[in-house]
C-alpha cells in the first residue's frame, strides 16, 4: 500500500509460503505542501531459501530506506520507519530467526541486523545519527540482543556467537558507544551482558569468551549489592554521567561484575580469567581503576573484589592471583571515599585466604583531609590466611605493607597528616598494629 508521493517498493519472492507486507506514506497532500510528510520512501524485500517467511515494513515517515533479506526458513521480520533518512539493514540467513526494528523518530538513524541463527532481535532508535548493529552469528542459537536508543550520535553494536547469549544496551544521551561480544564453544551458553548509559560521551566495551555476566551501568542507576561480601546497600550514580569509560573482559563462565560510574572522566578497566566476583563503582572525577582476577576456586568459595572511588583524580590498581588449592578465597575491598583526592592504592594478592582491606579519608575530616593518600599491600605466592587492612583519613600519608609466608597479620589507621608506615612480614603466625 502506497500514499503521497514518490514511494518505491520490491518485493521477490523465490521460494514457498513467503508473506511480505510492505506501507508506505500516510493521508496527505503532495510533497511539497505542508500535508505531504511521508514521501519518497525506498523498500526493498527478497525472500528466498526454503521459505515460509514473514516480512513487514511500515514507512510513514519520508526519505527512509529499507533493505531486507530473508533466505534458509520461518524467518520473521518488523520493520518500522517514522523518521526521515533513516536506513534499515536486515539480512536473515538462517532458521526461525525474528528482528524487530523500530525507529521512531528523528532523522539520519542507521540499523543494521544480520541473523545466521535463530536468535532474536531488537533495535529501538529515537534522536538523530544513532548507528545499531546487531551481529547474531552461526552459533548464536536461541540468543537474544536488545539495543534502546534515545538521544544523538549513539553508538551499539552487539556481536553474538555463542548459544543462549542475552545481551542488552540502553542509552539516553548523546555521543555515547557501547559494545558487546559474546563468543565462545558451543559448550559455553549463558553469557549475559547488559551495558546502560545515561548521559554524554561514555565508552563501554564488554567481551565475553566463555559465558559469565556482566553489568555495566553509567549515570543515573542504583546498584543492589546484596550478596557481596561486604554489602553496603545500593550505589548510586548521582545524575548523569559524562565521558566516563569501561572495559570489561570475562574469560570463564563464572565470572560476575558489576560496574557503575557516575560523575566524569573516570576509566576503569576489569579482566576475569576465572570464577570471581567484582564490583567496581566511581562516582567523582578522573578516577581510575584495574583489576585482574586471574583465582581458580574449587570449592565455590568466593574470590572477591570491591572499589569505591567517590572522590576525584583516585587510582586504583588490584591483582589477584592464585585462590586454586582447596579453601582458597583471595578478597580486596577499595573504599577511597567521598571528597578525597590523589588518593591511590595498589593490592596485589597470590596464594590463598588473603584479605585485604583500604579506607583512605574523605569529607568532615578537616580542610584538605583525604589528599594525596597512598597505600600499598602486598601478599605474596604460595601464603595462606593473610589479612592487612589499613585506614588513613588524614592527609599525605603513606603505608606499605608486605606479607610472606602465612597467618600474617597487620593492622594501620593513620589519621593526622603526613605519617608513614611500612610493615614487612615474613614467616608465619605474625601480627603486626600501627597506629599514628
Amino acid at each position: 500500500m502506497q500514499k503521497d508521493d514518490g514511494q518505491l517498493s520490491g518485493i521477490t519472492q523465490s521460494s514457498d509460503a513467503n508473506r511480505a507486507t510492505v506501507s508506505q506514506g500516510l493521508e496527505g497532500g503532495p510533497e511539497t505542501t505542508a500535508a505531504g510528510t511521508t514521501y519518497e520512501n525506498d523498500s526493498r524485500v527478497d525472500q528466498g531459501g526454503v521459505g515460509g517467511h514473514i516480512a513487514t515494513v511500515t514507512q510513514s515517515g519520508r526519505l527512509n530506506q529499507s533493505d531486507l533479506d530473508q533466505t534458509g526458513s520461518g524467518n520473521m521480520a518488523l520493520v518500522r520507519q517514522n523518521g526521515t533518512t533513516g536506513s534499515s539493514t536486515v539480512t536473515q540467513s538462517g532458521d526461525g530467526a525474528m528482528v524487530d526494528i523500530d525507529q521512531a523518530r528523528g532523522m539520519r538513524n542507521d540499523a543494521t541486523v544480520r541473523q545466521a541463527a535463530n536468535g532474536t532481535a531488537t533495535v529501538d532508535q529515537a534522536g538523530d545519527r544513532n548507528a545499531a548493529t546487531v551481529d547474531q552469528k552461526a552459533g548464536a542459537s536461541n540468543a537474544r540482543a536488545t539495543i534502546a536508543t534515545e538521544g544523538n550520535a549513539n553508538a551499539a553494536a552487539i556481536t553474538q556467537a555463542t548459544a543462549r547469549a542475552v545481551a542488552r544496551i540502553d542509552q539516553t544521551g548523546n555521543t555515547n558507544g557501547s559494545t558487546i561480544r559474546q563468543t565462545g564453544t558451543a559448550g559455553n551458553f549463558g553469557a549475559s551482558a547488559t551495558s546502560s548509559q545515561i548521559g554524554n560521551g561514555n565508552t563501554s566495551t564488554i567481551t565475553q569468551t566463555a559465558g559469565g555476566q556482566a553489568r555495566v551501568n553509567q549515570g543515573g542507576t542504583f546498584f543492589d549489592t546484596t550478596g557481596f561480601e561486604r554489602d553496603e546497600g545500593p550505589f548510586i550514580a548521582q545524575g548523569t554521567s559524562t565521558n566516563n569509560a569501561s572495559t570489561v573482559t570475562q574469560n570463564d563462565g563464572g565470572a560476575f561484575a558489576i560496574v557503575g560510574q557516575g560523575g566524569t572522566g573516570n576509566t576503569q578497566t576489569l579482566t576475569q580469567t576465572g570464577p570471581a566476583d567484582a564490583l567496581v563503582q566511581q562516582s567523582g572525577a578522573r578516577n581510575r581503576s584495574e583489576v585482574v582476577q586471574n583465582g581458580m576456586q574449587k570449592d565455590g568459595s568466593t574470590i572477591a573484589v570491591q572499589i569505591r572511588q567517590l572522590g576525584s583524580d583516585g587510582f586504583s590498581s588490584l591483582t589477584q592471583n592464585g585462590g586454586g588449592a582447596p579453601g582458597g578465597n583471595n578478597r580486596a575491598f577499595v573504599d577511597q571515599v567521598s571528597g578525597s583526592c590523589l588518593a591511590s592504592s595498589t593490592i596485589t594478592q597470590d596464594g590463598q585466604g588473603n584479605l585485604a582491606d583500604v579506607t583512605q579519608g574523605g569529607q568532615g575530616m578537616g580542610s584538605g583531609a583525604g589528599e594525596g593518600n597512598n597505600s600499598t599491600i602486598t601478599q605474596s605466592a604460595g601464603s595462606s590466611d593473610n589479612s592487612a587492612m589499613l585506614m588513613q583519613m588524614g592527609s599525605f600519608n603513606q603505608s606499605t605493607i608486605d606479607q610472606s609466608g602465612s597467618l600474617n597479620r597487620a593492622d594501620v589507621s593513620q589519621s593526622t597528616n603526613g605519617n608513614m608506615s611500612s610493615v614487612t612480614q615474613s614467616g608465619s603466625g605474625n601480627s603486626a598494629i600501627v597506629r599514628q
